[in-house]
């Protein structure tokens, strides 16, 4: 059954990334329900695709396709695999290489089976040589969850588990996970913050089984529950089709709102003929339907060579064939054909359509990466093995995964070109691993099928001078190591240097703000003594008077009562008369400090206080540039930490031969 598609599951989406991404020690396990074709693995997939930007650690496990074999021979091997000690990783892997031919021993060379495994959320059905491939690909996502957790440790990180239709495991292989996995990491570090996704067709909270299952998670489940389409969200789809929306209740009729089963419920109700459904893999796959396994051959031809003559077909292994294979293909009205001298063409829409499913149902990985570009290499090798012209070639120029400048060079068997374009620094698609794609072991099979197009001697050239490159290239890597070193040493320097200083500027600063608070209580008590100089002292005012007043009296008796009153009398009246004045006049005239010399504190006190918040201006002025170029250093520091550890990786890889 095809994907469903992606529609109305934003809030499911959010709650899920959110959950995943937030650091939860109690939440641990994650749950998806809802019945079949309700969508469960698209948005699992969906989620894989965000977390894949965050660099999340993520491994895929589905049941599909589980079988006695598989059940006998896989636990016990990936059971060692990741319980292993770091230091045993290395000798562990070239056993596990060395074992894998006979994990399937017995399932026939060469027949079909189903591999037990979805990895980072694509599956495989595929021959027993695929099979093996993608088992090296399992193995090498556990390593890199260990490789992740050596190199990040101490900081945030995930590893995710996902079980798709997790309740149509067996009880035995639910056991075997939960002892060989989740156990494993248990004991590798309990600190460390593994996922777990499971999705099936009913809910799980309240389930005695998953209980059961996972004991100390289980009371924290945060689960999803997704339900069918409603008209709404199939009017939404309709149009992003631009399919009119009369079709909207004839459609949700023939689907029940099941995501899995609208794009046949529209292929059905609206009558769009296959080949205009062939927007993806899903819709061509219409095309392969009922044909015989050399009919879906001719098929591929005609998708991968467009304009479909006789001559072209030609190009193929089977020249006893092109007769019957042209005269089949110009019957079939799927490929919307418009004629040519000699012959066909095939629409664009349905020639794309071909080679993307075709691709995607032998490769099933989305990689942007070398290894997807070798695979796809190896598939067009398969499929025009004989292609040898460089015009004839131009005709698959309309598709575009693959370099064809690369193809083009191999199947001409221009050496000299060969040997530029591995030499070259500007090439998009092979992008900086292209060295290693060459020599990597897990590459050697498909690189050997390229270069067996060339004699014995001049193979065996090319991979000397493929050689000579490759050990030039390291050379230079080596000097760039050391001179990203020499870098990092510097600005290490730099910082710490700077950092000082910074520290040295705050003890200034702070040293001279305790200044200013000094000078300010000095400046606000020479104000204070200047302000006073003007002021009398505080004269007793009432002293005087009452001197005065008795000193009237006295001599207004003295002079009536002469014949009683003594000189003594009036003499004391007198007395304290001219007393009180003269007591009163010094209040007035006598100043207690001198007005220049107080002005003359208040301008050195002023001074001074001015002259520090100057030095305090200075200080944080150098403050703020010896921040900004702290700020500096720790941004190139990362940079020159970022360099070597890629120059670091690049050189590692130099040495898998």
């Amino acid at each position: 059954m095809s994907d469903a598609p992606l529609i109305n599951r934003e809030v499911e989406l959010d709650k899920l990334l959110n959950g995943l991404t937030q650091k939860d020690d109690r939440i641990g396990l994650f749950s998806i329900a809802g019945q079949t074709g309700i969508g469960k693995t698209t948005l699992v997939r969906q989620l894989w695709s965000l977390l894949k930007e965050i660099d999340t650690p993520f491994v895929w496990l589905s049941p599909k396709g589980i079988g006695k074999e598989w059940f006998e021979k896989w636990p016990l091997l990936l059971t060692q695999a990741i319980q292993v000690n770091r230091d045993e990783l290395v000798s562990l892997k070239e056993m596990i290489n060395s074992k894998l031919e006979s994990i399937y021993e017995g399932t026939g060379e060469g027949e079909a089976t189903t591999y037990p495994f979805d990895y980072q959320g694509f599956s495989s059905q595929a021959s027993l040589d695929q099979c093996q491939k993608w088992v090296r690909l399992l193995i090498k996502g556990i390593y890199k969850a260990y490789d992740d957790y050596e190199e990040k440790r101490g900081q945030e990180l995930r590893v995710i588990f996902v079980l798709d239709d997790y309740d149509d495991f067996s009880p035995e292989y639910r056991k075997f996970f939960h002892y060989s996995i989740v156990k494993a990491f248990e004991e590798l570090d309990p600190d460390l913050d593994v996922r777990y996704i499971i999705s099936g067709k009913k809910a799980f909270k309240g389930s005695a089984e998953i209980q059961e299952d996972w004991p100390a998670l289980f009371s924290h489940l945060s689960e999803v529950a997704l339900e069918v389409f409603t008209k709404r969200d199939i009017l939404s789809y309709l149009n992003f089709r631009e399919i009119p929306g009369k079709f909207l209740d004839p459609v949700y009729e023939a689907c029940k709102g099941i995501p899995g089963q609208l794009e046949a419920a529209i292929e059905k109700v609206v009558g769009i003929p296959k080949n205009d459904a062939t927007k993806g893999a899903e819709g061509i796959g219409t095309l392969f339907e009922g044909k015989t396994e050399v009919q879906k051959k001719w098929l591929l031809w005609a998708g991968y060579l467009k304009r479909v003559t006789v001559e072209g077909l030609q190009l193929f292994r089977a020249p006893e064939e092109v007769l019957e294979a042209f005269s089949w293909l110009r019957e079939q009205e799927e490929l919307s054909s418009t004629g040519i001298a000699g012959g066909f063409e095939v629409a664009e829409p349905v020639c794309e359509g071909i080679v993307n499913w075709h691709l995607s149902s032998t490769l099933k990985d989305k990689y942007q990466d070398y290894a997807h570009r070798v695979a796809v290499y190896d598939e067009v090798l398969r499929i025009i093995p004989q292609l040898e012209s460089r015009e004839r070639l131009a005709d698959l120029s309309h598709f575009n995964h693959f370099n064809m400048d690369l193809v083009r060079i191999i199947f001409s068997k221009q050496e000299k070109e060969l040997t530029r374009f591995i030499e070259r620094d500007n090439d998009q698609y092979l992008m900086k691993k292209r060295f290693t794609m060459v020599i990597k072991p897990e590459f050697n099979d498909a690189i050997k099928t390229y270069l067996d197009l060339f004699p014995h001697k001049q193979r065996k050239d090319l991979f000397a001078k493929i050689g000579n490159l490759w050990k030039a290239k390291s050379e230079d890597l080596k000097k760039r190591l050391d001179e990203a070193d020499e870098k990092l040493k510097k600005s290490n320097k730099e910082r710490e240097k700077n950092e000082q200083e910074i520290a040295a500027c705050v003890t200034d600063i702070k040293k001279q703000e305790a200044l200013i608070r000094h000078y300010e209580g000095g400046v606000k008590a020479a104000k204070e003594t200047l302000a006073g100089v003007m002021k009398p002292k505080g004269s007793p005012s009432a002293y005087i008077f009452l001197m005065v007043a008795m000193g009237v009296l006295l001599l207004y008796f003295g002079v009536i009562f002469a014949e009683n009153v003594s000189v003594i009398s009036v003499a004391l009246g007198a007395g304290l008369i001219i007393g009180g004045v003269i007591w009163a006049g010094d209040a007035v005239s006598k100043p207690s400090a001198s007005p220049t010399k107080s002005r003359k504190v208040l301008l050195q006190e002023k001074a001074i206080q001015e002259k520090a918040k100057t030095v305090l201006r200075i200080l944080k002025s150098r403050k703020d540039d010896l921040d900004k170029k702290r700020n500096t250093e720790t941004y190139n520091l990362t940079k020159y930490k970022n360099q070597r550890e890629e120059l670091d990786d690049e050189l590692n890889e130099a040495y898998i031969i």
